[in-house]
């Protein structure tokens, strides 16, 4: 991931014309979070979860790809966007994955259901 300042991360966001609070609910952060990102003095990277998000939701696609595909070389726009595809698609597995596993429980509920002194952890009378 490239490197960003606190200052870039304001502009950006300035130009956007957000304000922190408005940053804040499109990424899920605290608006207390925006601000301590927006003053850091020295270059960080947008490897951390706020600022990767931050970069996202502002539209900084330099600071979202990796250093290598600036250069010229390493990930394609090809690649990536087979890689993104590759993802969907897992995403979309394991969401089936999990349907069939609650299916499975509906369908037999006593074997997951819990006895009557399981429920509070209270020893059989």
């Amino acid at each position: 991931m490239r490197e960003l300042t606190g200052a870039q991360l304001k502009t950006a966001r300035l130009r956007a014309g957000l304000s922190q609070q408005q940053l804040a609910d499109k990424t899920g952060f605290h608006r207390l979070a925006v601000g301590y990102w927006e003053r850091k003095k020295v270059k960080f990277t947008t490897r951390y979860g706020a600022p990767f998000a931050f970069a996202k939701a502002l539209g900084m696609k330099y600071f979202l790809t990796p250093k290598r595909a600036h250069a010229g070389w390493g990930i394609t726009e090809c690649e990536n966007a087979r890689l993104e595809r590759e993802l969907t698609r897992l995403a979309q597995l394991h969401a089936h994955r999990l349907t069939m596993a609650r299916v499975r429980c509906s369908q037999n509920p006593q074997r997951h259901a819990l006895q009557g002194h399981e429920r509070t952890r209270q020893a059989p009378l």
